[in-house]
């Protein structure tokens, strides 16, 4: 039976233990705790400034509630969250309409920034340490995705193992990912749920977007 076989049989809680990732009931907290501040937010508050407001409460309570297991705030080019050993990092972004639906491929909403890139390629080296970088460095951290796609009344979410960007530093392919079940919530206002196109953009200014030559 093959690896994948084995992994598919699992469930969501007992892979994220066997890749020693952060718990399902933190995870699942700190998800929450992004679409209360969502629910929060009004139509006068600029698209802009709700994007900072979710992402920041998404990573804040990850931070947070991940303290219990030894995880800690990272002080590197990502905003995330650090595992015990310094070895797994955490971070946040929206997804497209595949996220957290198995057998799809999904795709990081909107382009990710240089300090993104280099933790993929970092991730790249990691799973494949024969394979050329033409950087040739990496930190030694895997970077994992908390990707989420909000719908109306509810959240499609995943967290999931990057393994390359495309020219444009969209995030496309996937070394692994864990579906997790869908997140119910309270409904929102359709004109908060119409901009939710908008709402990782502005975290964009804490991770740069990238230019490729």
């Amino acid at each position: 039976m093959t690896t994948t076989a084995l992994a598919t049989q699992q469930s969501p809680a007992d892979r994220l233990a066997a890749n020693r990732l952060l718990p399902l009931l933190t995870l699942t907290e700190a998800l929450t705790a992004g679409q209360m501040a969502l629910a929060a937010c009004t139509v006068d508050r600029p698209p802009m400034a709700r994007g900072v407001h979710v992402w920041g409460t998404i990573i804040e309570a990850l931070r947070r509630l991940g303290r219990a297991d030894g995880w800690a705030r990272s002080e590197g080019k990502l905003s995330s969250v650090l595992s015990p050993d310094a070895t797994i990092q955490i971070t946040v972004a929206t997804g497209d309409e595949a996220t957290g639906i198995e057998g799809a491929t999904p795709r990081t909403k909107y382009p990710r920034g240089a300090a993104s890139v280099e933790a993929i390629e970092d991730n790249q080296i990691a799973l494949f340490p024969d394979a050329r970088s033409v950087r040739r460095r990496t930190s030694g951290v895997l970077t994992w995705l908390l990707l989420h796609r909000r719908m109306r009344d509810c959240v499609r979410w995943e967290l999931s193992l990057p393994k390359s960007v495309d020219e444009d530093g969209i995030i496309q392919t996937w070394a692994d990912r864990i579906i997790l079940d869908p997140l119910a919530c309270d409904l929102v206002d359709e004109a908060i749920l119409s901009s939710t196109e908008e709402l990782d953009l502005a975290a964009r200014q804490f991770d740069p977007e990238v230019t490729r030559k």
